[in-house]
């Protein structure tokens, strides 16, 4: 059965960017679990469309340019802030961390990109932002995920 509408995927993958670094790598650990059509593509952008009509067994190589991923890096989205407006274990180049406003209530993330002082560089750029993705798929499993009436069932546990 090839994949499609109303169909529950199982797949192993890889991503790297465009110099060959690895983003994320399911290809050899736990496979990836969907239904076509419920969009992975928030975490994984274009995913959908380069395994569509693909069946068990089936290997791909494709890739999702930036501009259809999660775009260009927009150096708006660069900010400097006084170590003091983040939690205390923020303040390492890499990590991931919130804002803190007056209220208590917290950002969307941040990666800290630098330190200079008292000074900390937030970046909330997707980390993946400005970089082509070149999926390397295998399909394990594609099922057939409607009930009788038609009606899609949810994912399986």
């Amino acid at each position: 059965m090839p994949i499609g509408k109303n169909t529950e995927i199982t797949i192993q993958f890889t991503i790297e960017d465009q110099d060959g670094e690895i983003l994320n790598d399911i290809y050899e650990h736990t496979p990836y679990r969907f239904i076509y059509g419920e969009a992975p593509g928030r975490n994984y952008p274009g995913l959908e469309k380069g395994v569509a009509g693909l069946e068990p067994g089936d290997s791909k190589q494709f890739t999702v340019p930036a501009s259809q991923a999660f775009g260009k890096r927009d150096k708006t989205l660069i900010q400097k802030v006084r170590s003091s407006e983040l939690p205390k274990d923020g303040g390492t180049v890499g990590n991931l961390v919130r804002k803190l406003s007056d209220n208590g209530t917290s950002s969307e993330p941040y990666t800290v990109i630098g330190l200079l002082g008292d000074w900390v560089y937030l970046d909330q750029n997707h980390p993946w932002a400005g970089k082509d993705l070149h999926y390397t798929v295998r399909v394990i499993s594609v099922e057939q995920n409607q009930d009788k009436t038609g009606k899609v069932k949810p994912l399986r546990k």
